[in-house]
């Protein structure tokens, strides 16, 4: 039995949206990856750099 070519449209525009939202939902989670290495870096970074005394020399 062949379907109507508006059912085929249909079930193929489905088909995508339901993959677009796949790749939503993965590119938030590598994004909220990549955000929380970059807060965890910036944490490390010392607040305060010691002042460098001259030796003199």
């Amino acid at each position: 039995m062949r379907r109507a070519a508006w059912v085929q449209r249909e079930i193929t525009a489905s088909l995508i949206l339901a993959d677009l939202r796949r790749w939503r939902a993965d590119h938030h989670t590598r994004q909220a990856i990549t955000d929380l290495d970059t807060y965890q870096a910036i944490w490390q970074i010392p607040a305060h750099q010691p002042i460098r005394k001259e030796t003199g020399q």
